[in-house]
């Protein structure tokens, strides 16, 4: 990922290039801002950037090792804490690294995916993704290396929101006390749903909601979507590509029509009817009804 495939945020990318030009990048950064905006996809070119063999005064080369290899989400020196689900595995508890390849999968199809596309891969819709205590004594362990081929090592915490509270006083520790040559990336929609002791450790990065123009036209280009559409998909999604992809897989849904179904049916006083029409939405996922109500 490189900074000129992301979707607007020049803000965002001016800030961060200034801060590694001028010297004065801190080792944490936190990206906070609506969910589907790019935060992700931001942190993601912005470790192919700072381990870049060539890069420019403006992006990466993309050409080179280290690029060609965190494109890929196989850099050495690039880790990710995830949320994830309960699980033990050969009697120890699970982490990120165990679910890698399904999350390697899921954002190199889609940079823009979203802790919704991620929960349904998981299967999770009705359980409770966090990111434990074990894993940021993993991660502790992991970056207590040296580096392999980058000259830094990098984490990118995802819903950075979803640590735990006796994870996030482990990672405390970690932002007071960081290893040498290591950049740490938080991802949040809100510094409000984090610790103050950690965001006060982090430089903030804010990321804005994208215009409708240019979510139309990254849904045009790379979902091959008819201009009305993506225009109309676009005036929805509410600043978040993230929003406006769930909307374009249910693009074919008669949400319209289910809507003028229940307003006639209440109109009419049909109790029987009202009861089977609330069966049939509360059968669908979760994700179905929260586009639905939106």
């Amino acid at each position: 990922m490189r900074f000129q495939d992301l979707i607007g945020q020049q803000k965002a990318k001016q800030v961060f290039l200034q801060a590694v030009q001028e010297n004065r990048l801190s080792h944490a950064l936190l990206l906070q801002g609506a969910a589907g905006v790019g935060k992700l996809a931001f942190a993601r070119a912005a470790a192919q950037y700072l381990n870049c063999e060539n890069p420019t005064a403006a992006d990466s080369c993309g050409q080179c090792g280290n690029c060609q290899k965190t494109q890929q989400g196989i850099h050495p020196d690039l880790h990710f804490v995830l949320p994830i689900i309960s699980k033990v595995t050969a009697g120890k508890p699970a982490t990120s690294d165990e679910f890698m390849e399904d999350f390697r999968r899921l954002t190199l199809e889609n940079p823009y995916a979203g802790l919704t596309h991620w929960t349904g891969l998981l299967e999770a819709e009705k359980k409770q993704l966090f990111i434990p205590i074990h894993e940021m004594r993993s991660l502790k362990r992991k970056l207590a290396l040296k580096a392999y081929q980058g000259q830094y090592k990098i984490a990118i915490v995802w819903h950075a929101e979803k640590v735990n509270v006796e994870a996030a006083n482990a990672f405390l520790k970690l932002l007071e006390e960081p290893p040498e040559k290591t950049i740490l990336i938080l991802t949040a929609e809100s510094s409000t749903q984090l610790l103050p002791t950690i965001t006060s450790r982090c430089q903030r990065v804010q990321f804005e909601r994208l215009k409708r123009p240019e979510i139309a036209q990254y849904l045009t280009q790379h979902y091959e979507t008819q201009p009305a559409l993506a225009a109309d998909i676009a005036a929805l999604a509410d600043g978040s590509v993230a929003n406006a992809l769930e909307m374009l897989n249910h693009a074919e849904e008669p949400f319209a029509a289910r809507f003028v179904e229940w307003m006639r049916i209440c109109y009419e006083g049909m109790m029987n009817k009202m009861q089977h029409w609330t069966e049939d939405i509360s059968g669908q996922t979760l994700e179905y009804q929260k586009l639905y109500l939106e």
